[in-house]
């Protein structure tokens, strides 16, 4: 039975989130069962130190590394050129330092995140491991829209969703059995998480929801999960490495912004290579946004968005070889990099196979690390 949790965190804020996160884990009886990891940077506010040490003082379990003793885990691991600086990238070491306590089940959140549904922790717990019976999703285009699970029929998607499959996509529901379930992502209410372009063009806000119903993907079937409100099985850790972006291809523009989606497509890929299953749904969080310039998101992420299509094409189709977490993840880095030389890119072909390349090298880097 699953009993201990991680939350993982990165913040450069002092938005109250600690102290939200107390009260929902005090309400819900789970500060004993639930450490948090919150992975602070060089912009993170001198006043969540106080606040840490006054919250701990409180009986909430807390694990907050200063910088240089992040530096002193990074020398111990041989990490210290992986992980990047002043970058949400930095949630690596949360989920290592996670890894290593041995937790059950890691859940994975934004500092814009703030449980909504009662029982937050107890809420993820419930829908990981053997399931008796779960609604599975089978999409025709082979990728499914969770904003559906918010409002159905909706004109928007999740970030990095790819743009082939947005229309005339239709979907088939079968009851299983006796599943067992290794990724739940959570959805957000508010402000939906998708990308920048639709921001610009047609936002939609998502008010007075306080459920969603429960979906889980079939084998052919994936959806984008990000790294706010997802939880995972301890045994996932080693394939849900959060990917470096900032890849400069020149011309001001990188890829960039999407580094939680392939990390996640990476996990339900690995999830479903090993016949298990990823749900979408319950619990909720409102997602608060922070303050951010839409035309420069939608800039950084133009590079990532450009291959989706084809990133995703070619994942829902790799034949993976392994019989466990770590055999899998590193079989899908060499395959990656089979992608990065085999697919003739659009746009910028030598630096965008660069930038794969780049991805299957760090993902080995950090099975080294965490395996």
């Amino acid at each position: 039975m699953l009993k201990n949790c991680g939350i993982v965190i990165t913040s450069i804020f002092d938005n109250g989130w600690l102290e939200r996160m107390y009260e929902e884990l005090k309400e819900s009886g789970e500060l004993e069962a639930t450490t948090i990891y919150y992975i602070v940077d060089h912009k993170t506010p001198k006043t969540i130190g106080g606040k840490i040490l006054d919250l701990k003082d409180k009986g909430m379990k807390l694990v907050s590394p200063s910088i240089e003793e992040q530096y002193a885990i990074e020398s111990k691991h041989g990490i210290g050129n992986l992980i990047l600086k002043n970058s949400d990238h930095r949630r690596n070491l949360g989920y290592l330092l996670a890894w290593n306590d041995e937790v059950d089940f890691v859940i994975s959140m934004d500092d814009d995140n703030f449980p909504k549904t009662k029982n937050f922790v107890q809420e993820h717990r419930v829908r990981l491991g053997m399931q008796k019976s779960l609604n599975v999703i089978s999409a025709e285009k082979g990728t499914y829209n969770n904003c559906e699970l918010l409002k159905p029929g909706t004109h928007i998607h999740p970030r990095g969703y790819p743009f082939a499959n947005k229309i005339n996509n239709k979907y088939s529901f079968t009851e299983r059995r006796n599943l067992k379930v290794g990724v739940n992502a959570g959805m957000w209410t508010i402000s939906p998480d998708v990308d920048a372009i639709s921001w610009l063009i047609a936002p939609e806000i998502f008010e007075n929801i306080d459920s969603v119903k429960d979906i889980t993907l079939s084998e052919d079937t994936f959806c984008p999960v990000n790294s706010q409100n997802t939880s995972l099985l301890r045994e996932y850790i080693p394939a849900y490495y959060f990917v470096r972006m900032g890849y400069d291809i020149g011309g001001g523009l990188n890829f960039d912004r999407l580094g939680d989606i392939y990390s996640g497509y990476f996990l339900q890929k690995v999830c479903k290579t090993l016949g298990e299953s990823v749900s979408f749904g319950m619990p909720l969080v409102t997602h608060e946004r922070n303050a951010h310039n839409y035309l420069n998101d939608a800039n950084s992420e133009w590079g990532c968005l450009r291959t989706i299509d084809e990133f995703v094409s070619w994942l829902s189709e790799v034949e993976l070889s392994g019989n466990t977490v770590t055999e899998v993840y590193r079989a899908l880095s060499d395959a990656l990099d089979e992608f990065a030389i085999m697919t003739n890119f659009k746009y910028m072909r030598r630096s965008t196979e660069g930038f794969y390349h780049s991805m299957a090298y760090e993902m080995r880097a950090w099975l080294r690390v965490i395996s």
